[in-house]
């Protein structure tokens, strides 16, 4: 049974930028020298009790990025090195 919603996670990309010939104008807005993209929340984590009284913690993927990050999780413990 799921029994709360305990919190959400999400992810932000960050990319510092270069330019040809390696000089930019630092006051031109359209030449930023870094710029971050926040995803909002991807994922969502519920606290739920399974059927023999034990907690565990459920995970829900929102959204193609989040869905990737997901398949990548799940492969990391379906081949544990």
């Amino acid at each position: 049974t799921i029994r709360r919603q305990v919190g959400q996670l999400g992810f932000a990309t960050e990319t510092e930028w270069q330019y040809a010939g390696g000089k930019r104008n630092p006051l031109d807005p359209s030449q930023p020298s870094r710029t971050v993209e926040a995803s909002g929340a991807s994922v969502r984590l519920f606290e739920a009790r399974l059927a023999d009284g034990s907690r565990s913690l459920l995970k829900e993927f929102l959204g193609a990025e989040a869905r990737a990050i997901g398949d990548r999780e799940l492969a990391v413990y379906r081949h544990p090195e």
